[in-house]
């Protein structure tokens, strides 16, 4: 997901396969194996370039609000905390 994240951060376009890790807001998925599919997402969004930009902000907002170190590290601590 650190492309994701980068993509993200960047402003660019993320493309990636229907995977269950992928379903994410601010990405464009396309069928795994399947070429045309790929060509399709590609293709879709070079001719609406505003969804690239959306897409950005889609994503930088979830990063910002669930994936940023202070949310995560939460989650670290109550795991190790369950842990002791």
């Amino acid at each position: 997901m650190c492309s994701w994240i980068e993509a993200s951060h960047a402003g660019a376009a993320f493309v990636g396969p229907d995977f269950k890790e992928y379903q994410r807001e601010g990405i464009t998925n396309y069928t795994a194996n399947d070429s045309e599919s790929f060509f399709n997402a590609i293709d879709g969004l070079i001719k609406n370039p505003e969804m690239i930009i959306e897409n950005a902000k889609k994503g930088q907002k979830i990063i910002t609000s669930s994936l940023s170190l202070n949310e995560i590290n939460k989650i670290r601590y109550e795991l190790f905390h369950s842990l002791m």
